[in-house]
């Protein structure tokens, strides 16, 4: 749990919204290296200045093929906050930051997963997308992914946030 947790409060780091594509770039180069593993084939996208990630395990990659068992979804953006909603702090057993909700907490349980799963040279067919769009509609994150990069699967887990499961 603490891996998840350090990776959780340096996403929150990244002030990711809309206007900030440098910290957009920079978020996503993060996952990059936090992904960087022999086991993983990570695909680099970019639409209108919104820069998005695919990876795959390396051992399940055909050429070509862009169609997954299961995708984990995620974006990596936030919503307008003021500077110091991006320091990250823990009050009692919560961490609270822009984004630790919606959506970077998931996304941190996301990249740990997957990295974990290469690391213990597990098979499973998945797949995992994080964009940095979505707070403004996904144009050019999931939607061009899926309609102008062709990328698909069976099954799509999205967590994104909420409160109390709504």
């Amino acid at each position: 749990m603490g891996e998840i947790v350090e990776i959780l409060k340096e996403l929150i780091r990244y002030q990711t919204i809309a206007s900030r594509g440098d910290e957009l770039k920079r978020v996503i180069e993060r996952v990059k290296q936090w992904l960087g593993h022999p086991k993983i084939t990570l695909f680099e996208y970019e639409s209108r200045g919104k820069p998005s990630v695919v990876a795959v395990q390396a051992s399940r990659w055909e050429e070509g093929k862009k169609h997954l068992a299961v995708f984990l979804v995620g974006h990596l953006d936030v919503v307008d906050g003021e500077p110091e909603q991006f320091e990250p702090r823990i009050e009692g057993e919560k961490l609270w930051g822009r984004g630790a909700l919606d959506m970077k907490g998931s996304c941190a349980v996301m990249i740990h997963l997957f990295r974990s799963l290469a690391e213990e040279g597990k098979e499973t067919g998945l797949g995992l997308m994080l964009t940095t769009d979505e707070e403004i509609g996904s144009a050019d994150g999931v939607e061009y992914l899926l309609k102008r990069e062709g990328w698909s699967a069976d099954f799509a887990l999205i967590p994104d946030g909420g409160y109390d499961f709504h």
